[in-house]
């Protein structure tokens, strides 16, 4: 049986945010957290609507890299 944790990527160009969210989340959490840096452009609007496209505009372009 595996132990593996599954993946989960966490977008960010700050190496310092992950640190941050992996000493938040602590050792129970029940994914191994991955760095990912994708260039994003910088939004205005709501939180939660920016929140919404950069997870979408993050998305396409992993998964376009992952096609190339």
């Amino acid at each position: 049986m595996s132990s593996a944790k599954p993946v989960l990527t966490f977008v960010t160009g700050n190496a310092n945010k992950l640190k941050e969210v992996v000493a938040i989340l602590g050792t129970d959490f029940p994914f191994e957290l991955r760095n990912q840096a994708v260039d994003l452009p910088e939004l205005q609007g709501e939180p939660a609507d920016i929140a919404k496209e950069k997870c979408r505009l993050a998305t396409k372009q992993l998964l376009s890299a992952q096609q190339d």
